[in-house]
């Protein structure tokens, strides 16, 4: 069962209980869409709707396979990495991986454009040292704060409130999403009910009976088999009716791809959908990477700037994107070879960005240093 199916069993103290799913039940949103006076194509689509469209399913585990990849940091005024890491961020909530609990927050962002995390334990400062996250059908809101989080009542110093930029694709989405749900039906209908790829009319005035027309179908069909090639007499015409209709529902489906993409801030081809005349040749993982980071990025942010507001003054919370867009080893050691030759690192300061350990008499940028190829040995 899936992470969004249930969660463990409670721990201790304050953390969240355990429930069968922490999504909005569909029927409660139906309910209110019917208050609202929506019919079933313009109502708003729920968050289990809404997965069910490829594209969306597509481009939200882009979005959350980038973000949950990268660990989260604490840096100093300078913007260096804290030697001593807070524990808030090596486990953001007891009993589970900081993988499953960023999951959901950015899963919340997405589609609802906000999430509330519950403080549940704080170290001696006073500074969060446990938080969990809180899904939407278990917060109860006034004024727009979280009052009540599982039927448990929530001080509101302990309320952390992560605000995206926008109000979430199931509310400023609405249009493409009905749309592509609508286009969706239609295809479904298609393949239920799909429509004859060749027909062969009888021209010639004469009825066959059923056994003349059975014959005359197996004869087409087996010229077909043979070599893609047939033959029909005057009393014969042949129509492909299905063939426009396969290609409109095709590039429709590639145009509502292409308009989920833009709503969730990604590039078409990461949604496997594609654009008339634009094509992406990236040079090496490293652009291809920094592309995705640069359309995850107001995610990040969010998050980030929130939780920033809970370590002390001068620090701050950052995704570490270090790894992910660390250039290929060709251009690395072209790199360190020019920074070496023109004495500003030293060898050992490569040795240790490539993870190596140090050697015991470090060559400094006055010695005459090795080739770059050399160092990484």
């Amino acid at each position: 069962m899936g992470i969004f199916a249930k969660r463990q069993k409670a721990v201790e103290h304050k953390s969240a209980p355990a429930y069968s799913s922490p999504w909005q039940s569909p029927l409660e949103e139906l309910i209110v869409s019917n208050l609202l006076g929506f019919s079933s194509d313009d109502a708003p689509l729920t968050r289990a709707e809404a997965i069910q469209l490829d594209a969306v399913n597509r481009g939200v585990q882009v979005i959350k396979s980038t973000i949950t990849a990268l660990p989260l940091q604490a840096l100093d005024v300078a913007g260096h990495p804290l030697v001593t890491q807070p524990s808030l961020l090596r486990q953001l909530s007891q009993g589970y991986s900081n993988f499953q609990t960023i999951g959901y927050i950015v899963d919340s962002l997405i589609f609802y454009g906000y999430c509330f995390l519950r403080v549940d334990s704080r170290d001696f400062t006073g500074y969060p040292t446990f938080i969990t996250w809180i899904p939407r059908n278990e917060e109860t809101t006034k004024d727009g704060w979280l009052t009540h989080a599982f039927g448990q009542p929530v001080a509101p110093h302990d309320v952390i409130f992560i605000d995206g930029l926008t109000q979430g694709i199931l509310t400023e989405g609405r249009q493409v999403l009905n749309r592509a749900r609508n286009l969706e039906k239609v295809i479904a209908e298609f393949s239920s009910n799909p429509t004859p790829h060749t027909i062969l009319k009888n021209i010639s005035g004469n009825e066959l009976d059923k056994e003349e027309i059975l014959q005359v179908l197996s004869d087409y069909r087996q010229a077909r088999r043979q070599d893609g090639i047939t033959y029909l007499n005057s009393n014969f015409e042949i129509d492909f009716p299905g063939r426009d209709t396969d290609a409109l529902l095709i590039a429709g489906k590639n145009q509502m791809a292409v308009s989920i993409a833009r709503l969730l801030n990604l590039s078409a081809h990461l949604v496997d959908a594609t654009l008339t005349g634009q094509s992406l040749n990236y040079q090496n993982a490293a652009s291809r990477n920094s592309d995705q980071i640069g359309a995850v990025q107001p995610f990040m942010n969010a998050i980030t700037s929130a939780l920033s507001l809970y370590l002390p003054n001068g620090q701050t919370v950052s995704f570490n994107t270090a790894d992910l867009l660390k250039p290929d080893q060709a251009t690395r050691f072209s790199n360190y070879e020019t920074a070496l030759r023109a004495g500003f690192m030293t060898t050992n300061e490569i040795r240790v960005l490539e993870g190596l350990p140090e050697l015991q008499e470090p060559l400094t940028p006055a010695q005459n240093p090795p080739a770059a190829e050399e160092v990484a040995k």
